[in-house]
């Protein structure tokens, strides 16, 4: 008799142990994070402290990179600035070793994950920093915040959240319409209706797909006929040109006149009263009115 294979628990989000968190983003990069890093490394070794140690990207504060954040369990992620390796040893020994912030270094503080923590007296928030108070981030708002090889962590800060939402709560024609109402452009240096595309890829072919979420299969995938996809496709265009076309007179077709150019005159051979045309110089027939060469009038005979 098989025995059941139990399903591995996804892993808890709970720190369980100190976190140390580096930028290593293009501007981290350009001010020295790769020393810092083996510094970093070379330190727990020396201390013999277990920590879990993270690359991140950028969090928006460049001018302050070298960036190294140390976070211990209960307490608020604090965040390190112009970090060089000599000062390494000085940050692990006092903060992951002590509790002890170096404020002499320390930027700021903010909640770990967007949960709470216990604060730190007498240190900012980094959302309260000058730089900070006029920001509201969206796409970037992960960015240098979490781990960015956990998928856990990016659940914790509603990862996934649109996917589930459309996935077990929208139709497919919802989907569209949710696009097309928002105005979503693409970025290719265009700035084209991201709903044009979708209805290229619709009329082309009724394609059925399967989307894994979280190791749960689409139970009931929906099939579209072609002829539907073509008219919901073509449906979609038309709404989409009635709301750009706020100016007409920027979409009609502008003749430009070219220069004028005179018919050529037909030209006798010399000496044989043949006519050749004076604009490819085609041998034409007696009587020609215009040349079968090149379409130009043929002028008189010779």
């Amino acid at each position: 008799m098989d025995k059941k294979k139990k399903s591995t628990p996804r892993k808890s989000s709970e720190m369980k142990r100190p976190k140390i968190m580096i930028g290593m983003g293009t501007c981290g990069m350009g001010a020295g994070a790769k020393g810092v890093l083996a510094s970093i490394e070379k330190e727990l070794k020396k201390q013999k402290q277990s920590v879990d140690l993270i690359r991140t990207g950028c969090i928006g504060m460049c001018s302050h990179e070298v960036l190294v954040d140390v976070i211990l369990p209960g307490r608020t992620r604090v965040t390190y600035s112009k970090v060089k390796p000599d000062i390494v040893p000085q940050i692990l020994e006092e903060h992951i070793g002590q509790g002890k912030v170096v404020k002499k270094y320390a930027l700021s503080q903010m909640p770990h994950n967007g949960k709470g923590g216990r604060q730190y007296k007498g240190l900012p928030f980094f959302d309260d920093l000058e730089i900070n108070k006029s920001q509201f981030k969206l796409v970037t708002k992960n960015c240098g915040i979490i781990d960015p090889d956990s998928i856990d962590e990016y659940i914790t800060r509603d990862g996934y959240k649109a996917l589930k939402k459309v996935l077990a709560l929208m139709s497919p024609k919802a989907v569209i319409d949710e696009v097309s109402n928002a105005g979503l452009r693409g970025r290719g240096g265009g700035g084209s209706y991201s709903i044009i595309f979708i209805g290229v890829v619709i009329m082309a072919v009724a394609v059925i797909g399967f989307v894994l979420f979280r190791r749960k299969p689409v139970t009931a995938p929906v099939r579209v006929s072609r002829a539907e996809s073509r008219r919901t496709a073509r449906t979609e265009a038309k709404r989409i040109e009635a709301r750009s076309a706020h100016r007409p007179e920027a979409h009609a077709p502008v003749t430009v006149p070219g220069p004028a150019r005179a018919a050529p005159a037909a030209v006798p051979g010399p000496g044989t009263g043949v006519v050749f045309c004076s604009h490819c110089g085609t041998k034409l027939a007696a009587g020609a009115a215009f040349c079968h060469a090149c379409g130009n009038k043929a002028g008189g005979s010779a």
